[in-house]
């Protein structure tokens, strides 16, 4: 019944479900543009990136996953330069890349 899509009406449940915890997620960690031009993603604690990174994790969409682990690690790294903060996203993908991951 659950992948019926005659007993979930028109909008189904699971994808509901799934947008309203990735609209979640985006909210969380998409920047805010200031008033001079400045791109500013916002400051996370420890628990909450991990939080995050665990709940981004578990979707299966490649390209959705990958942009929130990039805007996910902007936000980690957001007190470093360009330069160095393009360095540590990269580790970071290489990473999941070695655990399987991607």
């Amino acid at each position: 019944m659950f992948n019926d899509a005659f007993f979930l009406g028109e909008r189904g449940q699971t994808g509901e479900f799934s947008k309203n915890k990735i609209r979640t997620i985006i909210d969380a960690v998409k920047p805010r543009q200031e008033q001079n031009g400045d791109v500013i993603y916002p400051e996370l604690t420890e628990r909450e990136s991990e939080g995050l990174k665990a709940e981004i994790s578990l979707i299966g969409e490649p390209i959705i996953r990958d942009k929130l682990y990039e805007m996910l690690y902007k936000c980690r790294y957001r007190k470093l330069d360009t330069r160095e903060m393009k360095i540590r996203i990269y580790e970071e993908k290489i990473k999941r890349l070695k655990r399987g991951e991607d």
